[in-house]
């Protein structure tokens, strides 16, 4: 991935030197990124303007998906884009 490729800047490599790990059913999976990390990086690009329009509409598809599965991540979603899900 581009190195700001979204202006995220800081934030973006703070989110990514945090490997938490996740537990997948019974399974701990040791340095995977947090689903509350892949729903941050889908955020920025849904809201990111120089997208292509037919990305930013894959972005809002995973975030459905990702809400779909912990449900415990909506409040972290900006209110413009779940007006825009469907």
């Amino acid at each position: 991935m581009r190195r700001g490729a979204w202006g995220m800047g800081e934030d973006w490599d703070e989110g990514i030197n945090v490997l938490e790990g996740c537990d997948y059913g019974s399974r701990r999976i040791p340095g995977a990124i947090a689903p509350k990390d892949v729903l941050q990086g889908k955020i920025w690009a849904a809201l990111d303007p120089a997208r292509r329009r037919s990305k930013r509409q894959k972005d809002l598809a995973d975030i459905a998906r990702l809400l779909e599965a912990h449900p415990d991540l909506k409040d972290r979603v900006p209110a413009e884009i779940l007006a825009k899900l469907v």
